[in-house]
Protein backbone atom coordinates (compact mmCIF):
# COMPACT_ATOMS: atom_id res chain seq x y z
CA UNK A 1 0.00 0.00 0.00
CA UNK A 2 1.17 3.48 -0.88
CA UNK A 3 0.16 6.63 0.84
CA UNK A 4 1.73 9.94 0.87
CA UNK A 5 3.53 11.30 3.83
CA UNK A 6 2.59 15.17 4.46
CA UNK A 7 4.83 15.07 7.86
CA UNK A 8 7.73 15.46 5.36
CA UNK A 9 6.63 18.52 4.22
CA UNK A 10 6.39 17.38 0.90
CA UNK A 11 2.83 16.13 -0.68
CA UNK A 12 4.73 14.09 -3.06
CA UNK A 13 6.53 12.05 -0.59
CA UNK A 14 4.89 8.69 -0.18
CA UNK A 15 5.25 5.74 2.45
CA UNK A 16 5.11 2.02 1.90
CA UNK A 17 4.36 -0.34 4.38
CA UNK A 18 6.33 -3.69 3.43
CA UNK A 19 3.98 -5.35 5.73
CA UNK A 20 4.58 -9.57 4.76
CA UNK A 21 6.29 -8.95 1.25
CA UNK A 22 10.31 -8.81 0.95
CA UNK A 23 11.45 -5.01 1.01
CA UNK A 24 12.90 -5.25 -2.80
CA UNK A 25 9.20 -6.53 -3.94
CA UNK A 26 6.83 -3.98 -2.20
CA UNK A 27 9.37 -1.08 -3.70
CA UNK A 28 9.16 -2.28 -7.28
CA UNK A 29 5.38 -2.38 -6.87
CA UNK A 30 4.82 0.98 -5.21
CA UNK A 31 7.05 2.56 -7.69
CA UNK A 32 5.10 0.87 -10.63
CA UNK A 33 2.00 2.43 -9.40
CA UNK A 34 3.11 5.46 -8.81
CA UNK A 35 4.51 5.80 -12.10
CA UNK A 36 1.37 3.56 -13.55
CA UNK A 37 3.20 1.12 -15.44
CA UNK A 38 3.61 -2.17 -14.52
CA UNK A 39 6.77 -3.52 -12.93
CA UNK A 40 8.42 -4.87 -15.55
CA UNK A 41 9.01 -1.95 -17.66
CA UNK A 42 10.83 -0.21 -14.46
CA UNK A 43 14.50 -0.56 -14.74
CA UNK A 44 16.25 -3.25 -12.65
CA UNK A 45 16.10 -2.67 -9.01
CA UNK A 46 19.88 -4.17 -9.54
CA UNK A 47 21.27 -1.56 -11.43
CA UNK A 48 21.14 0.33 -8.08
CA UNK A 49 21.01 -2.30 -5.08
CA UNK A 50 21.67 -6.08 -5.15
CA UNK A 51 17.72 -6.96 -4.20
CA UNK A 52 18.61 -10.42 -2.37
CA UNK A 53 21.33 -8.42 -0.28
CA UNK A 54 18.49 -5.89 0.60
CA UNK A 55 15.87 -7.99 1.61
CA UNK A 56 18.37 -10.29 3.47
CA UNK A 57 19.85 -8.22 5.59
CA UNK A 58 15.99 -6.47 6.00
CA UNK A 59 15.49 -9.85 8.03
CA UNK A 60 18.26 -10.53 9.26
CA UNK A 61 18.05 -6.78 11.41
CA UNK A 62 14.07 -7.89 11.65
CA UNK A 63 14.64 -11.15 13.08
CA UNK A 64 17.69 -9.76 16.01
CA UNK A 65 16.23 -6.41 16.79
CA UNK A 66 12.42 -6.52 15.88
CA UNK A 67 10.19 -4.57 14.30
CA UNK A 68 11.26 -1.28 16.35
CA UNK A 69 14.41 -1.12 14.36
CA UNK A 70 13.98 2.62 13.40
CA UNK A 71 17.46 3.63 14.06
CA UNK A 72 19.09 2.86 10.74
CA UNK A 73 17.75 2.38 7.15
CA UNK A 74 19.20 2.16 4.06
CA UNK A 75 19.25 4.87 1.18
CA UNK A 76 19.88 4.78 -2.39
CA UNK A 77 18.37 6.20 -5.69
CA UNK A 78 15.89 4.61 -8.00
CA UNK A 79 13.92 5.86 -10.23
CA UNK A 80 13.55 9.16 -9.64
CA UNK A 81 13.18 9.03 -5.87
CA UNK A 82 15.07 8.58 -3.25
CA UNK A 83 14.58 5.60 -1.49
CA UNK A 84 14.72 5.08 2.30
CA UNK A 85 13.97 1.55 3.59
CA UNK A 86 13.60 1.43 7.46
CA UNK A 87 13.94 -1.62 9.32
CA UNK A 88 10.86 -0.52 11.25
CA UNK A 89 8.61 -1.84 8.41
CA UNK A 90 8.24 1.53 6.31
CA UNK A 91 9.94 2.45 2.73
CA UNK A 92 10.09 6.06 2.42
CA UNK A 93 10.46 7.64 -1.17
CA UNK A 94 11.08 11.10 -1.58
CA UNK A 95 11.17 12.86 -5.20
CA UNK A 96 14.62 13.59 -6.87
CA UNK A 97 16.98 11.27 -6.12
CA UNK A 98 20.81 13.01 -4.98
CA UNK A 99 22.44 11.68 -8.26
CA UNK A 100 19.54 12.37 -10.26
CA UNK A 101 18.35 8.47 -11.67
CA UNK A 102 15.73 8.94 -14.06
CA UNK A 103 13.38 6.78 -15.55
CA UNK A 104 14.61 4.73 -19.00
Amino acid sequence: MVSSDDSAGSPSSHVISVGGRQPSEALISAVATLAGTEPTSLPPLYDVVDPEALDSLYEHVREHNGSSSSDHQITFPYVGYEVRVGFDGRIRLEPGSPNGQQNS
